[in-house]
C-alpha cells in the first residue's frame, strides 16, 4: 500500500518533469557529440536543442539554412570543420545566393561550432562576405501617398495588395507579420492588432497600434 507522503511515480506529471531533467542533464553531453556526428544528423539534434528558445519562423528559417549547408558539408563532421572549408561553401554557395543569405548560413554553423567550442580556434579565420549596401528610399509626399493608395483601391483585382499595404503603413507591420494575421487578431474597439509568433521575428508574439 502507498504511503499518502510518497509521490505517485506512474502519474504524467512525474514522468513529464523526469524527462525534462533527464534531458536537461543530457545536454553537455550531446553538445561533445554533435562534434562527431556527421553533418546532417549533428545539425539536426542541434536544432532540436534551440527550438525552445526561437519562434516557429525562426526555426523555420534555421531549416532552410542547415539544408543548404548539408549539400555541402555532407558526411563531414563538425570538429573537422575549418576555416578553408567555411570559405569554400562561401565560394561554392556564391553561384546560388547572395551574401546576405550565405553570411546568415555561416552564422547557423558558426553557432553549432561555438556549442562544440571549436569556434574559438578558427574565428581569427573566418571572414563573412561583403553585403552590398542599400541607399536609403524617398518618403513619399502626402500627395504622392493618396494617389498611390488611391490607384491601388481603383481595380479588385489589386484589392489584397492594397489591404496589405493599408496594413503596413498604419502599424509598421513587415510582410511576414502582416501575412499571418488573422481576422481574430485585430481588435477594432480597442484599435490594435496582435502579431501572432509565427509571424514574429521574436519568439513571443507582439502587439501593434495603428
Amino acid at each position: 500500500m502507498a504511503s499518502d507522503n510518497l509521490p505517485d511515480f506512474s502519474s504524467p506529471q512525474f514522468q513529464e518533469s523526469d524527462t525534462r531533467t533527464v534531458r536537461s542533464q543530457d545536454e553537455p553531453l550531446l553538445s561533445r557529440n554533435i562534434g562527431k556526428m556527421p553533418f546532417s544528423r549533428a545539425a539536426k539534434s542541434w536544432l532540436e536543442t534551440r527550438r525552445a528558445y526561437i519562434s516557429p519562423r525562426t526555426f523555420r528559417d534555421y531549416q532552410q539554412y542547415i539544408v543548404a549547408l548539408g549539400r555541402h558539408f555532407l558526411e563531414s563532421r563538425l570538429v573537422e570543420i575549418g576555416g578553408d572549408d567555411i570559405r569554400s561553401y562561401q565560394r561554392a554557395r556564391n553561384a546560388t545566393a547572395g551574401a546576405a543569405r550565405i553570411n546568415q548560413e555561416c552564422g547557423i554553423l558558426q553557432q553549432m561550432l561555438k556549442r562544440i567550442g571549436r569556434w574559438p580556434v578558427i574565428a581569427q579565420d573566418y571572414q563573412s562576405l561583403p553585403e552590398k549596401k542599400h541607399s536609403i528610399g524617398r518618403a513619399l509626399s502626402d500627395d504622392e501617398r493618396a494617389r498611390l493608395f488611391s490607384t491601388a483601391a481603383s481595380k479588385p483585382q489589386w484589392e489584397m495588395a492594397y489591404l496589405f499595404a493599408a496594413i503596413s503603413v498604419n502599424t509598421t507591420v513587415g510582410p511576414k507579420e502582416a501575412w499571418t494575421l488573422r481576422l481574430r487578431d485585430v481588435d477594432l474597439i480597442q484599435r490594435f492588432i496582435r502579431v501572432q509568433p509565427e509571424g514574429a521575428k521574436t519568439f513571443i508574439g507582439c502587439e501593434r497600434f495603428p
